[in-house]
């Protein structure tokens, strides 16, 4: 199988006028609205209603690259915050990582605009030397933007390069790397070399329990390695520590959306959903199609290690269910 690119990033929000003003900070601009039937909505995101329209924005220098779906969740009594909020051993999603050539100023801006930032991260190895930091956006969006001497193809490579790269990767806390990643990998997907690190810094970057905290990742890339990418991360002293909602592996009830607050789901275009969901089927927890989104089908999909993702392509009529 050839694995599909990601297309999206679905993002929940409490505030989606908030949040866009956040994401354009970082260059990514607004360039059209998407509209959910209520039906739609509940077997997508167990949202009764979605009486406004998400908003869908991209980095208006690199049109073929992933977007991100702002999508209102409607009636959420959480209060808004700008503090960090620690996610500890968590698995799920953790970072919206960002490229930028200039991070000192980056981080100035967006302390200026109000949101907080954390201590800076850094890696080196060999001539390799990497800055990130810890954004805290609105409704619990975390952004990692990273400045670093060796990275992945962006337009950060053009002549007249912006400030800030399309969306680069999506960073995923699981809790058995090993399996999760050989998962993604018999559906087509090209890993990267797998790196392990006890650096201070980036514990401390994210806030963690313990410092240093020993941590295994990985990048998973569509066979040409065009952004965006999945980025998995493993706390190696503590990946079996689960949390509330986690997927049972091998659990055979219906899968229903909850959206959720910041880094909700990735979406794949995949050529044939039939023939995706068949796939995705053999070892991941399936949920409903639905029907008449872009003129296509949905389904929501969430492997057993806790990795959300959305599938969307042409339906045929053979096994399709409407809602």
């Amino acid at each position: 199988m050839t694995s599909a690119p990601i297309a999206e990033v679905i993002i929940g929000s409490m505030d989606c006028a908030e949040t866009s003003s956040f994401l354009q900070l970082f260059g990514f601009a607004q360039i059209s609205e998407v509209s959910f039937t209520k039906s739609q909505s509940k077997v997508l995101f167990g949202v009764a209603n979605v009486s406004q329209p998400a908003r869908r924005l991209a980095a208006p220098l690199s049109p073929r690259s992933a977007t991100l779906c702002v999508v209102p969740i409607i009636g959420n009594s959480l209060a808004q915050s700008r503090e960090f909020s620690p996610q500890g051993w968590a698995h799920g999603p953790r970072a919206l990582d960002i490229y930028t050539t200039d991070l000192d100023s980056a981080v100035a801006e967006v302390a200026a605009a109000g949101f907080a930032v954390s201590s800076e991260g850094v890696l080196a190895a060999g001539p390799m030397r990497m800055r990130q930091v810890l954004i805290q956006g609105p409704s619990q969006l975390p952004v990692v933007l990273v400045e670093t001497t060796h990275r992945r193809s962006s337009v950060c490579d053009l002549v007249e390069a912006p400030r800030f790269s399309e969306p680069h990767s999506v960073v995923w806390v699981v809790p058995e790397h090993h399996e999760e990643l050989q998962r993604w990998v018999g559906l087509g997907w090209t890993a990267g070399n797998t790196i392990g690190f006890t650096d201070a810094s980036i514990a401390e970057e994210l806030s963690l329990p313990e410092v240093p905290t020993p941590i295994t990742m990985t990048m998973l890339s569509d066979p040409l390695v065009a952004p965006i990418r999945l980025e998995l991360m493993t706390f190696d002293n503590h990946s079996n520590l689960g949390e509330p909602g986690a997927v049972v592996k091998g659990s055979a009830a219906p899968l229903t959306g909850h959206l959720s607050t910041g880094i909700d789901s990735l979406v794949l275009e995949v050529d044939s959903l039939p023939s995706a969901v068949a796939q995705w089927a053999e070892s991941c927890h399936i949920g409903t199609v639905v029907h008449g989104l872009d003129g296509l089908g949905w389904v929501r999909i969430e492997t057993p290690g806790g990795v959300r993702v959305l599938l969307r392509g042409p339906v045929s009529a053979v096994g399709a269910s409407t809602t």
